[in-house]
């Protein structure tokens, strides 16, 4: 299996994922963000859903999540 670990980087998307990408985005029309009402709920399963799957096959976990706040010591300050 040919693997770029470049977020950046445009790589080729494998049959099998295309068709997995084409069935969620015909019937899940949901914010996955949004928990205030069924479409995102289920929006947000889909995308649990596809994290474990991806965490099985590269042997890592699906419980780490990507920081939504920059550490404070990347914050910048504005000087008035």
């Amino acid at each position: 299996m040919r693997m770029i670990a470049d977020s950046a980087a445009t790589t080729p998307v494998g049959a099998e994922v295309a068709a997995a990408m084409l069935q969620v985005l015909h019937t899940v029309s949901g914010n996955p963000s949004s928990s205030a009402h069924a479409f995102g709920r289920s929006a947000a399963q889909r995308v649990e859903q596809g994290r474990r799957q991806i965490a099985e096959e590269i042997r890592s976990s699906a419980s780490l999540r990507p920081c939504a706040k920059p550490h404070a010591s990347a914050r910048t300050t504005s000087r008035r």
